[in-house]
Formats: C-alpha cells, structure tokens, sequence
C-alpha cells in the first residue's frame, strides 16, 4: 500500500481565526478530466515536543490565527492510476471562523 502526501503552507490574512477547514481535492488525467475527487478536513504539521517530530493535527484543535502562517499534510491513500500526475486542484468549500 502507498501513501501518497501533499504538503504545503496555508496563511490566514482575514480578521478572525480560522477553526477548521475542509478542502476539496481534484486530480486530473491528461485530457483535463476529473478522475478523483474528495473532501478532506484541514490537517496541520506541528511540531512535537522540543522539536523531535512532527504531529499531525486537525485544524480545529490548533486554529490558524490572523497573519499566523502554518504548514499542512493532506494525506491520499489512494489516488487514480489516471491522474496526470500534475498539482491537485485545491479549493476551500467549508470554513469555520471565530
């Protein structure tokens, strides 16, 4: 089994703090068709205790504050043999604030 990760840094630039967030995924094939689609929470790299690894948590537990910069891991268990092997389309359809 393979474990397939897209890392990358996400930046809240608005006024309130950001609890949780789900991102929807879409990976593509050569002729631009969609082959895989999914929804998945936002998941946040922080690290451990006196920096000896990284942990893997839900937004929700975290909070992405305003002007606070933090990386994130999706994680893709599965992805189509497809896909074009191209960046994932990334879009926020769900956010909740406070």
């Amino acid at each position: 089994v393979s474990v397939n990760y897209l890392d990358g840094k996400i930046s809240n630039l608005g006024g309130k703090t950001v609890k949780t967030a789900t991102v929807e995924v879409v990976f593509r094939n050569s002729l631009g068709e969609v082959v895989q689609h999914e929804n998945q929470p936002l998941m946040l790299l922080v690290p451990g205790p006196a920096g000896t690894y990284t942990d893997l948590v839900p937004l929700g537990k975290v909070g992405l504050h305003p002007n606070e910069t933090r990386e994130f891991r999706l994680t893709f268990e599965h992805i189509s043999a497809d896909w074009n092997r191209g960046y994932p389309e990334l879009r926020f359809v769900q956010l909740t604030l406070e």
